[in-house]
């Protein structure tokens, strides 16, 4: 079985799943990573067309700017007939907030893109159950699965009872930067209670208030770390 799979040209996590499902799938079901955006020419090619299977991974903010990929679902629609089965991976459906961000402006249209792309279908699989229950309104009882998504780091083979308790909290420093405020000295505090080390792993966090507070909560900064370095 030839299964193509279409990605956005952007970096992260969803580009890393990818990577780690084209490298485990068996060589009989060979997959293939093809690249869609808004300008490319050829995103439908004679190449993806022929594939017994196109496995499109959907994270709208991975296509378009505002996370609303009107694009992607005209070239779908209008390619439908050609395709010989589309499957779907919705790792997000459609974002919400307060009436002065633009996901509250935008989600209708998230929204409506996230259901036609549930309808054209053959399959679909999500990473939450929350996010299954709305697909089975617009998917009916086409076939479909929740899978949680595999580590991006590797999973480790053996998991030894004598570990010590860590917190991990990894990933580029923005994120982790919102992190820290969000959780605020509820997290330090939390932690020491469980008497669990917090190990911060990424990018440099260029915010004084926050490093110094790592630093004084004995926070193990790590830095940027090799893939094996993170899984271990």
């Amino acid at each position: 079985m030839d299964i193509a799979l279409i990605n956005s040209p952007v970096r992260g996590g969803v580009t890393d799943y990818i990577n780690k499902l084209i490298a485990i799938l068996p060589k009989e079901h060979v997959g293939t990573e093809l690249i869609w955006q808004e300008d490319s020419t050829n995103a439908i090619s004679e190449q993806t067309l022929a594939s017994d299977c196109l496995y499109l991974q959907y994270s709208g903010y991975g296509y378009a700017k505002r996370g609303a990929p009107l694009w992607l679902l005209r070239q779908l629609q209008t390619n439908r007939p050609q395709i010989k089965t589309l499957g779907i991976f919705f790792h997000e459906l459609y974002a919400f907030g307060p009436p002065w961000g633009s996901a509250f402006w935008l989600s209708p249209i998230q929204y409506h893109i996230a259901r036609r792309l549930a309808e054209l279908s053959d399959f679909w699989i999500t990473n939450r159950e929350a996010s299954a229950l709305w697909l089975r309104r617009f998917a009916n009882d086409k076939p479909h699965a929740v899978l949680p998504v595999f580590s991006n780091v590797g999973e480790m083979p053996v998991y030894s009872s004598n570990r010590s308790m860590k917190l991990v909290i990894f990933g580029g420093s923005a994120l982790r930067l919102a992190t820290y405020r969000e959780a605020g000295g509820k997290l330090f505090s939390w932690a020491k209670r469980q008497g669990m080390e917090i190990h911060d792993i990424g990018p440099a966090i260029n915010d004084k208030i926050v490093t110094e507070r790592l630093v004084a909560e004995n926070t193990i900064i790590h830095g940027r770390l090799a893939e094996t370095e993170i899984s271990r």
